[in-house]
C-alpha cells in the first residue's frame, strides 16, 4: 500500500541557536533541505495529504512550504489545532502568519475547544495516528513516539549528531570537455582537489561549470555529494537550483556569497577535528560527504568581498581539501586583481578558454597558450600533468 499522509513534528525557535532569527544562515538552510525532504515525500513516496500541528517552527514553516507546492503539486493541508486559541500569547508577527495559514490550508481541525493540560498530547497523537510518514527535524533525540511509522528524520544543520551523513565515494568524476575525436574527457575531481576556470567574455567560461558537474550528479548521490553554487541572476548554475545535491538555494547575492564562504572556513576547523582519515572524509558510523563549491564569476565576489574574499578562498583551498571541500572557480576576467598571486598559489588545477593576450594566458596558466585557441577550444592543466590537455567544450 502507498503512502498518503505524512505530518509533521519538530522544535520551536527558541531550542534553535538561531532563536527567531529567520534570516539566519543555518535557518536558511534548514528551511531547504525540509522543503527537500516534503518534495522527495510527494515524488517518492506519493504524498498527497499533509498534516501539520501549526505549532511556532517547524510545524508552521512546514505548512508555508506545502502551501508554495500547491501550484506544482496536487497535495493538501491540513491544519490540526489542540485548542482555539494556540496563538494567543504569540507574538503579533507570527500570528498574522498562522491566521495566514488557517486562511490558506483545506482543513482546519479542532480538538478541543479550550486549552487543557494533555491538549498539545492529543494533537501529536492525532497526528500520529493519521500518519503514514513522519518528517521530524531533530538534534539527535527522539523527538516522535517510537510506534510511528516510517519515521523519517530531517537533521537540523549544525546542531547536533543528527547533521552527519553517508561517506562519500573515493572518486568524483566531472567533465573537462572532448578530444580531438568527440570522445568525453572527464577527470576526478578528488585529483584536481581544486580548479579555476577562465577566460574571455563570450567563450563559454559562464557555461562550462554546469557541463563539468553533468557526471558527477549523474553517478554521486546527495548523501553523498553536496553543491553550494554561486551564480548570478540569470547565470546558467541556476539550472540546478531546486537539486537535491544542493546544500543550500543557489547563491545568486555576492555578499552572501561572501559570507557563505568566510563561514566555511570557521566550519572548516570543526570538519577537521572530527577527521579521522587521510582523505579527510570521516570512518565510521558518522561519516561525511565532500563538498564541491561552485563560483560561476568570482570577479562578483571579489568585488564584493576583495581581501576578505582571496583570505575565504585561500583558507578553503589550503585546509578544504583534506576535510573533503573542493573550489571550482570561474571568471570571464582573468585579470591580476581577480586572478590574485595567493590563490594561483593555491589553486593550481586550471582551464583556460580563449584570451586577447599573451599576458592574461600567463595569468590564468603561468605559460602562453590560451591566446592562441580558437572559437570553442580550451586548455585543461590538471594537477599532476606536465602539459596542458587541448580540448573543445561540449556536453559529456
Amino acid at each position: 500500500m502507498s503512502i498518503q499522509t505524512c505530518c509533521f513534528t519538530g522544535r520551536r525557535p527558541q531550542s534553535f541557536s538561531w532563536k527567531y532569527n529567520e534570516g539566519d544562515l543555518r535557518c536558511i538552510l534548514l528551511k531547504f533541505r525540509l522543503k527537500r525532504e516534503i518534495v522527495r515525500a510527494i515524488k517518492q513516496d506519493c504524498i498527497q495529504h499533509f498534516l501539520t500541528g501549526m505549532a511556532l517552527g517547524v510545524d508552521t514553516w512546514a505548512a508555508e512550504i506545502v502551501l508554495s507546492l500547491r501550484k506544482r503539486w496536487h497535495v493538501t493541508l491540513e491544519c490540526v489545532l489542540p485548542c482555539h486559541d494556540q496563538d494567543a500569547r504569540w507574538p503579533q508577527e507570527s500570528r498574522e502568519r498562522y491566521q495566514s495559514i488557517l486562511a490558506q490550508c483545506d482543513k482546519v481541525t479542532l480538538l478541543q475547544t479550550h486549552y487543557s493540560l494533555d491538549c498539545f498530547d492529543k494533537r501529536n497523537r492525532y497526528l500520529i495516528d493519521h500518519s503514514d510518514l513522519v518528517i521530524a527535524v531533530w538534534n539527535g533525540s527522539p523527538s516522535v513516539r517510537k510506534e510511528s511509522i516510517n519515521r523519517r528524520e530531517v537533521p537540523a544543520l549544525l546542531e547536533g549528531p543528527g547533521a552527519e551523513t553517508p561517506r562519500p565515494p573515493d572518486r568524483l568524476p566531472v567533465f573537462l570537455g572532448l578530444d580531438e575525436r568527440g570522445r568525453a574527457v572527464e577527470w576526478d575531481m578528488v585529483r584536481l582537489r581544486h580548479l579555476l576556470i577562465a577566460g574571455g567574455a563570450d567563450t563559454g567560461v559562464g557555461e562550462y561549470p554546469g557541463a563539468l558537474l553533468q557526471p558527477l550528479l549523474r553517478q554521486a548521490s546527495p548523501q553523498e555529494v553536496q553543491l553550494v553554487l554561486m551564480t548570478t541572476p540569470g547565470g546558467d548554475l541556476l539550472r540546478y537550483d531546486g537539486d537535491p545535491h544542493l546544500l543550500l538555494p543557489a547563491i545568486t547575492n555576492p555578499q552572501t556569497g561572501v559570507r557563505v564562504l568566510q563561514q566555511t572556513v570557521r566550519k572548516l576547523g570543526q570538519r577537521q577535528r572530527h577527521s579521522a582519515s587521510g582523505s579527510g572524509v570521516q570512518e565510521g558510523p558518522n561519516k561525511r560527504p565532500r563538498t564541491l563549491v561552485v563560483v560561476e564569476e568570482l570577479a562578483a565576489l571579489m568585488e564584493a568581498g576583495g581581501k576578505k574574499t582571496e583570505r575565504a578562498i585561500c583558507q578553503i583551498a589550503r585546509r578544504g581539501y583534506p576535510a573533503g571541500i573542493h573550489l571550482i572557480l570561474a571568471t570571464r576576467h582573468p585579470s591580476p586583481e581577480i586572478i590574485t598571486g595567493l590563490i594561483k598559489v593555491d589553486i593550481t588545477s586550471r582551464v583556460a578558454f580563449a584570451v586577447d593576450s599573451i599576458g592574461k594566458s600567463r595569468i590564468i596558466l603561468d605559460i602562453m597558450g590560451a591566446e592562441q585557441l580558437g572559437e570553442g577550444e580550451l586548455l585543461a592543466w590538471p594537477l599532476g600533468t606536465d602539459r596542458p590537455i587541448l580540448l573543445r567544450k561540449g556536453t559529456p
